[in-house]
């Protein structure tokens, strides 16, 4: 049904990710999978995207930029001072470019895990919710996100971004504009939410 197989899918990541990072994103996989279920997205989507989301976390800094200019990328002038924040638009575009997946849902997904966007579809707040809780497995608050997660996507998200966000400032580590602004897009559209 997909240009990508999800033993396929698992056998590459197998392959390119270490092995920490292979087990995250199975364990984002499987949440993202249960979560698309309960709300009515394909599961296999999500599985995919779930699975992908990371390719490119270890690729560094350098290979990160290297790869958006070698690709004319457009990215925002602040994620070229953090290209981390890169990786999801970037393994976004690499899995078009390299491996023939040109489902928007699974891109938009995947591009926008790490900062999220103004206005998200469900399988991008499944991804980015299940990042989280696969980031942050075992502790409280990742399952309070969970169960939320399986009631309401949308307050799910709001949780992410409010713990990710207080998390930061507990840091002292400067807040990414796009995410600041993506969070306050997904509280004014929640507030318009019945």
């Amino acid at each position: 049904m997909y240009p990508i197989e999800l033993s396929f899918t698992e056998a590459y990541l197998k392959e390119k990710l270490s092995a920490d990072r292979a087990e995250h994103s199975r364990s984002v996989a499987k949440i993202a999978g249960e979560l698309a279920t309960l709300h009515g997205v394909d599961p296999e989507k999500a599985r995919i995207a779930g699975l992908c989301h990371d390719l490119c976390r270890d690729w560094g800094n350098q290979k990160l930029l290297n790869y958006i200019k070698e690709n004319n990328i457009s990215v925002n002038e602040d994620i070229l001072e953090e290209p981390m924040l890169a990786h999801g638009i970037v393994a976004s575009e690499f899995l078009r470019r390299k491996l023939g997946i040109d489902d928007r849902d699974i891109l938009d997904a995947i591009q926008s895990h790490t900062l999220g966007a103004p206005k998200m579809t469900k399988l991008q707040e499944i991804i980015f919710i299940a990042d989280f809780v696969g980031s942050t497995k075992g502790l409280p608050k990742s399952g309070q996100v969970l169960e939320q997660a399986k009631e309401s996507l949308g307050k799910a998200t709001r949780m992410v971004y409010e713990m990710t966000y207080e998390y930061l400032k507990n840091k002292k580590i400067e807040i990414n504009p796009e995410f600041a602004s993506n969070m306050k897009a997904c509280k004014q559209v929640l507030s318009t939410r019945k």
